[in-house]
C-alpha cells in the first residue's frame, strides 16, 4: 500500500523550503530541525557560505550514521553468538532430556549479574 505524500514547510538556517514525501510531517520536521542545529554548530556566525557548510553537516550527519551501524552490526553480531550458543544448550538439553538445569540470567548487555 503506498503511503500518503504530504506536503510539509521547513526551515533550515532561514530559508523555508516545501518538501513533498510519504514521511510524516513531525518526522521531517524533526529532521529539518537536526540539519539545522548540525550547521549552527559548525557554522554559528554564517561565515561559511551555505553549499559548503550544507556539506560539512551532511558527512558530519553520515559519519555519525555510520557510527551508529558499526555499533548496531557488533551488538548484532555479540547477539547472534549468544544466540547460537542458547540454541546449541536447547539441542543438548532436548536430545538428553530436560534435567531441571537451570541457566544463570543474563543481561543484554552480556555482563555477569552478581
Amino acid at each position: 500500500m503506498a503511503h500518503p505524500i504530504n506536503e510539509t514547510t521547513v526551515t533550515i538556517r532561514g530559508t523555508s523550503y516545501q518538501l513533498r514525501t510519504d514521511l510524516g510531517r513531525d518526522a521531517v520536521r524533526e529532521m529539518a530541525q537536526y540539519v539545522d542545529r548540525r550547521m549552527q554548530e559548525l557554522d554559528p556566525t554564517g561565515s561559511i557560505p551555505p553549499v559548503k557548510v550544507s556539506v560539512l553537516a551532511s558527512l558530519t550527519i553520515a559519519g555519525e550514521l555510520i557510527e551508529e551501524r558499526k555499533s548496531g552490526l557488533i551488538l548484532t553480531a555479540g547477539m547472534e553468538e549468544r544466540l547460537g550458543r542458547i540454541h546449541a544448550l536447547l539441542d543438548a538439553a532436548l536430545s538428553e532430556g530436560y534435567h531441571g538445569v537451570e541457566a544463570a540470567p543474563r543481561p543484554v548487555d552480556g555482563r555477569q549479574t552478581p
